[in-house]
Formats: structure tokens, C-alpha cells, sequence
């Protein structure tokens, strides 16, 4: 009878995490703010990008296009701009990559931290 159920988060519940303290955690290239550093941890491909030949498209998907221009696991990437609503550039090595919203938040990234 006199037991309290707590609802919702608890005082000091930051969300969202690893489940490791002193971990960043991934977030959407997207998300970042322009100066921001950030490394690639993974890219999410879309389900309208065709994988094959035979699905009945170019034999190059959506990831390998990325991949290309220099975005793959690992690369460290900063943010040049990123204008709400508009599209993203980035630097990747010592090119500048400009990128739509959409594809930019299937490219989950660790924000380094100082």
C-alpha cells in the first residue's frame, strides 16, 4: 500500500546512451553543429537503393557511392556547414563533401570530445 511508482526518467538520466559512462554516443552526422568533429561509426543504407544488378538497378548501391567519395567506418569527419532544412558540407581528409539532410542522417557518427 504505501509503495511509490516511479514514471519516467529518473533525476539525471541522460538517454540515448552506450550504457557505458565516459562513452560517447552514436548520433546522426546530421545532428552535428558546424565545427564539429566526428568519427564515422557506421552508414546506414536506405531500403529504396537497389543492392544488385538483378533488383532491378545500377550495381552500385547508395553505400558504395559514399564510400567512394572518401565516407566509410573510421574516417574522421568536421563540419563545414550545416544549415537547417538545407544540405551539409563536410571535410573528409582534404575534400569538401556536400550532402543531402537525408543521407546525412543515415551516417551514424561519435562526436570527439575534448
Amino acid at each position: 500500500m504505501g509503495h511509490k511508482v516511479q514514471t519516467g526518467p529518473q533525476k539525471g538520466f541522460q538517454g540515448g546512451g552506450s550504457g557505458d559512462r565516459g562513452v560517447p554516443a552514436m548520433i546522426p552526422l546530421g545532428l552535428l553543429k558546424k565545427g564539429d568533429d566526428a568519427e564515422i561509426m557506421d552508414i546506414k543504407t536506405s531500403k529504396k537503393e537497389p543492392q544488385s544488378p538483378s533488383e532491378g538497378g545500377a550495381a552500385r548501391d547508395g553505400l558504395s557511392r559514399l564510400e567512394d567519395m572518401g565516407l566509410r567506418k573510421g574516417k574522421w569527419v568536421r563540419i563545414l556547414s550545416n544549415e537547417m532544412g538545407g544540405l551539409l558540407l563536410v571535410k573528409v581528409d582534404e575534400s569538401r563533401i556536400a550532402m543531402s539532410r537525408g543521407t546525412a542522417m543515415r551516417i551514424l557518427v561519435k562526436r570527439r570530445t575534448l
